[in-house]
């Protein structure tokens, strides 16, 4: 996810829609007060020429929406400080002020999603070297299918400016 207030746009990054190849090239056009999320440590030694992650933590883990359990039990995520990849549009908006959220250009990628799920999959057993077939995969496995929506939506009304395909 960004925030530019240097280009005053918010884009929030869908799953398996190529979104840290975006996040890679907008991070070059950040200014120093700009939201990046944090990316795996393997994808932020890919940003060339811009910023690392930056202003994304709003807050200690202690002020995590998450439940103390997951926080206690689990490493501590981006989830836990404030603005995080993949953060619905909904949680964002709580972040983001008013203003900036009305007159900031907001936007998101989706995908097809036969192309996405298949994507989906293939990463899911990417180090396995016998998979399940993808359709015991798609029947079985109750996180088989992303659905990108709940991320660029809120109250099931979409809530960005663009979504591109």
């Amino acid at each position: 996810m960004i925030v530019s207030h240097e280009h005053k746009f918010i884009f929030l990054k869908t799953k398996k829609t190529a979104g840290t190849s975006i996040e890679l090239a907008l991070t070059k056009l950040c200014g120093p007060e700009d939201v990046i999320t944090p990316l795996t440590e393997i994808d932020e030694a890919k940003r060339e020429g811009g910023r690392c992650a930056q202003n994304w933590r709003l807050h200690g883990w202690w002020g995590s929406k998450r439940p103390l359990f997951k926080r206690r039990w689990f490493k501590f995520t981006a989830a836990d400080y404030g603005f995080y990849n993949h953060m619905p549009a909904a949680e964002a908006r709580e972040l983001i002020d008013d203003k900036m959220w009305r007159s900031y250009f907001k936007f998101a990628f989706d995908r097809n999603p036969w192309d996405r799920q298949v994507s989906f999959y293939h990463h899911r057993y990417r180090n396995e070297k016998a998979p399940p077939s993808f359709a015991s995969f798609m029947h079985e496995d109750a996180r088989a299918r992303i659905d990108n929506f709940d991320i660029y939506s809120i109250d099931g009304d979409v809530a960005v400016d663009f979504v591109g395909r």
